[in-house]
């Protein structure tokens, strides 16, 4: 027998088929006879197992009533809640009002921060900002000029 990995495409394809039939026919010949069997089974048996059917049934019967008592409580809850939550008062506007007060004063202390003096610490990279920003405004103008004259 060649390897798996010599085989062509249509030789491994056979080789499955083949084996799939072979599985196939066992099967098969194993199902003839527990038809048989079961064909032969006691009168007893059927009845229990339409008893059991049956009790499956009835027991999926009875958790209906349950279940929907559950989804009307779960709705009626829903329909307390939504009442309470629409009967709350508004809030009042003189909350907001505070809040906008202390908005503005925390925006007048920064805009004074950032007015006053720096302090020592910070010097250096005070100057170096101001620098790169007054390098970056020459950059700037100079592509200006540099575009103007290129288009006269």
């Amino acid at each position: 027998m060649k390897l798996v990995e010599q085989l062509r495409d249509e030789e491994l394809t056979d080789l499955l088929l083949e084996s799939a039939e072979r599985e196939m026919q066992k099967f098969f010949a194993g199902a003839a006879q527990s038809l048989r069997t079961a064909a032969e089974r006691p009168e007893w048996f059927w009845h229990r197992q339409r008893g059991g059917v049956h009790e499956r049934i009835a027991a999926s019967q009875r958790s209906w009533p349950a279940l929907t008592a559950v989804w009307a409580g779960a709705a009626a809850l829903l329909v307390l809640a939504f009442a309470l939550l629409r009967g709350t008062p508004a809030p009042q506007p003189v909350q907001a009002q505070a809040q906008t007060d202390s908005d503005q004063q925390l925006l007048v202390g920064v805009e004074q921060v950032m007015q006053s003096e720096v302090p020592e610490a910070l010097a250096p990279s005070a100057l170096l900002a101001s620098e790169i920003s007054a390098g970056a405004n020459t950059q700037y103008h100079s592509r200006q000029v540099n575009k103007e004259n290129s288009n006269e």
